[in-house]
């Protein structure tokens, strides 16, 4: 799952890496939000097709685009990320792409920071749900299923935007993000 958030307290919808070859028709539910998209790794996680994709998908939901205000893309050091392909269409399209120091994402990544807890236990109560209701089998079309509602629950401006001001992001807090890289610096 690749999720995006913006500072104004906004999410864009989800990018979903199943891992496998084909698309099974029993995985989309009608309650998926409109926008979401679906692709499959051999491996299940993110590479370097995927990392475009990801970025295609940004640049359609921000409106990027050289006539258009800038945009900072803040992520993680994934090697895709890297790529000189995705920082030259990034570049193009007005989005500058800056990534968080090696191995710091659970300190300034505003997802890891203040995000991904409340997603967690809005997708565990999700499949205690199912479990009740005897879908002993939660699998990708169940997560498909629940999906709408646990991002409804996770995603609501104030968790984004206390995310954000925890992480030192938005707004700028020097003072938070000095705090921070003591903690994690070395002595």
């Amino acid at each position: 799952m690749v999720e995006t958030i913006i500072a104004d307290g906004k999410t864009i919808p989800p990018i979903i890496i199943i891992q496998g070859r084909q698309h099974m028709e029993s995985w989309y539910s009608s309650k998926l939000e409109k926008g979401v998209r679906v692709v499959l790794s051999d491996s299940g996680y993110t590479n370097k097709e995927i990392s475009l994709i990801f970025l295609d998908h940004i640049i359609l939901h921000t409106n990027a685009g050289m006539d258009k205000p800038p945009k900072v893309l803040l992520m993680d050091r994934h090697g895709s990320h890297m790529d000189p392909e995705f920082t030259l269409k990034a570049t193009a399209h007005n989005i500058h792409p800056y990534p968080f120091p090696g191995h710091l994402t659970h300190v300034f990544q505003p997802l890891d920071v203040g995000v991904f807890q409340p997603y967690k236990h809005w997708h565990k109560k999700a499949v205690q749900h199912a479990m009740r209701n005897l879908d002993l089998d939660y699998n990708v079309a169940s997560f498909m299923r629940d999906m709408q509602e646990i991002r409804a629950e996770t995603f609501k401006k104030g968790t984004i935007h206390s995310a954000f001001r925890k992480a030192g992001i938005w707004p700028i807090s020097c003072k938070t993000a000095l705090e921070k890289m003591k903690t994690y610096s070395p002595p």
